[in-house]
């Protein structure tokens, strides 16, 4: 997609990315610098929030397992 850039150095992101990346009114953009251009990384408005919630199914699995774990080991121990 194709935006312009402003005299005062002003983007627009475009709708149909701003719902996709669910980017929000007040959220940061990371710009990252390398050999192969510019990329852009938005910044969620709590990142700990954000995290939290990414690893929320991924810590339900790993308990699970634990549990598996500690009932296999009593199991073996008398």
């Amino acid at each position: 997609m194709l935006t312009t850039i402003t005299e005062r150095g002003q983007i627009s992101i475009p709708a149909e990315l701003r719902r996709r990346f669910q980017l929000k009114p007040g959220m940061g953009i990371e710009w990252i610098e390398r050999d192969e251009g510019l990329f852009l990384y938005p910044v969620p408005l709590d990142p700990i929030l954000s995290f939290r919630s990414q690893a929320k199914g991924e810590t339900k699995a790993l308990l699970r397992e634990r549990r598996k774990d500690r009932a296999r080991e009593n199991k073996r121990c008398p």
